[in-house]
């Protein structure tokens, strides 16, 4: 999640100090509501400091998982044909990973610049342009008032159902 999403304010949307590992809390988080680079770096340094990295299988895409009966034991099986065998599974793929996208009538015929917030485009800048966001979950609760904030010629938001959302408390701690 915090890799792949860099849309203009991801952040937690629950207070820092609940989002730190119980066995490696963050005293030393910089709001009341952490931005993704630096959960992302927390994450980073968790995995560093617990010596995760050598145990990760990255940019591996999975076959199928079988449960053995007899041993207790997982085989994971990759696309490429390796096998895993181990006591637990733990997927770190994040549930906010693969986009969903919205189906209506002329979407084929827009001509412009189009893509979804967990594929936001690092070096896209919405200066002077009419942008619409088409949605009103987590992300675009947090994109759309920093888009406002970031030149756009105009916003529109599209939405089928109104989110309930309470203000986000959100401050900077003092040094």
């Amino acid at each position: 999640t915090w890799w792949d999403n860099i849309y203009p304010g991801a952040a937690c949307d629950i207070p820092s100090h609940l989002y730190s590992y119980s066995f490696f809390q963050n005293p030393n988080w910089s709001r009341a509501y952490s931005h993704q680079k630096e959960i992302l770096r927390y994450l980073q340094d968790t995995a560093s400091r617990f010596g995760v990295y050598p145990h990760i299988k990255f940019g591996q895409r999975i076959k199928q998982n079988i449960w053995n009966k007899e041993t207790n034991k997982w085989t994971v099986e990759t696309v490429n044909g390796d096998k895993y065998v181990g006591n637990v599974i733990i997927s770190g793929c994040g549930g906010l990973h693969v986009p969903k996208f919205p189906n209506f009538p002329g979407m084929d015929e827009f001509k412009g610049e189009a893509f979804h917030t967990a594929q936001w485009k690092p070096d896209y800048d919405p200066t002077d342009k009419r942008v619409a966001i088409i949605g009103t979950g987590a992300s675009a609760v947090q994109a759309v008032p920093n888009l406002s904030e970031m030149g756009v010629q105009d916003l529109t938001v599209f939405q089928r159902t109104p989110c309930w959302s309470p203000p986000r408390l959100d401050f900077e701690y003092p040094e």
